[in-house]
C-alpha cells in the first residue's frame, strides 16, 4: 500500500448530459454519460461517444458532474459557462443548443467529456398544388395540394381573396384535411362555394402550411372565376347582377362606416334572396 500513491490518485468523476429536443419535435431525449454509468433514463437513447449525435436546434441541454472539488466549464460551439454547484461536490449547468459540432465538460485543462454533435436546423415546411384550382362538372373547386415537412405539419388552410381587392380585403379561409403522415401529405379537397357572394367573380387563391414550430411555406397564387349558380328568372339575374356590383362597389372605394353597414345590407339582402330562388328560377 503506498499512501502517496493514494492521496495522488485522480477523485472518480461521473459526467452525465441529458439532450431534449424541442417539444414539437416528438424525438426521445437523448443520454450521454462518460463514467461508470451507462444506462440512460426510461424513454431515452443512449448514444456511443465516438457517434456524432444530431441535434435539433434549440434543444435543451443538462450536464451534470458528481465529483472533484472545483467547478467545470461546458464549452458548446464557441460558447462558455462554469457549472453551478448543485451540492457538496456535484455540479450541473442547463443552456439551449443553437450551433457548434462539440460539446465538452472541462476542469482546468482536463477534458472530462466530449462528444461530436451535428445541430439540426428546422425546415420550413413545403407545399404546393399538384395541380391548378379549378371547378369540376358540379361547380365544386377542386384542391389538390401536397405538403411535406421534418416534424410535421400542423395546418393546411386555403386563402380565398377577391382579385380586384387584392391582400388588403378580409381572405375567405377553408381548412383542408390533413393525412396520418403528418411528414409528407398530399390532400385533394372539393369545397363548393356557389352560395358566397363572391360567386361568378374573379378571386385569387393560395394555401398557407403552417408546421408544428409554427414556421410557414405558402403556395403559388392561382386566379380563377368562382363556379355561380344559373337563373334564367329575369328577376333573378337582375338580383346577380346587383350583388356582383354590390361587391364591386366595395371592393374599388372606402366609405364610412354607416355607409359601409349600409351597403353590406343591401348586399347580404340580396344575397339571401337569391339562395332562396332554386336554380331552374
Amino acid at each position: 500500500f503506498d499512501p502517496v500513491a493514494e492521496l495522488l490518485k485522480p477523485e472518480p468523476v461521473l459526467v452525465e448530459a441529458w439532450i431534449t429536443p424541442p417539444a414539437y419535435t416528438n424525438l426521445p431525449p437523448i443520454v450521454l454519460a462518460a463514467g461508470d454509468k451507462k444506462e440512460g433514463r426510461e424513454g431515452s437513447a443512449v448514444r456511443p461517444v465516438s457517434e456524432p449525435i444530431a441535434v435539433p436546434e434549440g434543444s435543451s441541454l443538462l450536464v451534470q458532474v458528481d465529483g472533484g472539488k472545483t467547478a467545470p466549464t461546458l464549452k458548446v460551439g464557441g460558447d462558455k459557462q462554469p457549472l453551478d454547484t448543485a451540492s457538496e461536490r456535484v455540479f450541473r449547468v442547463e443552456t439551449t443548443i443553437g450551433d457548434g459540432n462539440r460539446i465538452d465538460i472541462e476542469r482546468g485543462s482536463t477534458r472530462l467529456a466530449g462528444w461530436a454533435i451535428r445541430v439540426v436546423p428546422d425546415q420550413e415546411p413545403a407545399v404546393a398544388f399538384t395541380e391548378p384550382p379549378a371547378p369540376n362538372e358540379r361547380g365544386q373547386i377542386k384542391l389538390s395540394v401536397e405538403a411535406s415537412d421534418d416534424y410535421g405539419i400542423a395546418s393546411l388552410i386555403a386563402f380565398v381573396r377577391l382579385a380586384e381587392r387584392g391582400l388588403e380585403d378580409e381572405p375567405l379561409q377553408i381548412p383542408l384535411p390533413l393525412s396520418a403522415d403528418r411528414t409528407h401529405v398530399k390532400q385533394t379537397a372539393l369545397q363548393d362555394l356557389t352560395s358566397n357572394p363572391w360567386a361568378g367573380l374573379d378571386v385569387t387563391i393560395q394555401v398557407v402550411a403552417h408546421d408544428t414550430a409554427d414556421q410557414v411555406g405558402v403556395t403559388d397564387t392561382h386566379t380563377l372565376t368562382l363556379p355561380e349558380r344559373v337563373f334564367r328568372n329575369p328577376l333573378a339575374k337582375t338580383l346577380v347582377a346587383l350583388r356582383k356590383e354590390l361587391v364591386r362597389i366595395g371592393c374599388l372605394f372606402q366609405s364610412t362606416t354607416d355607409t359601409e353597414d349600409r351597403k353590406s345590407t343591401r348586399l347580404n339582402s340580396s344575397h339571401v334572396a337569391l339562395s332562396r330562388m332554386p336554380s331552374s328560377a
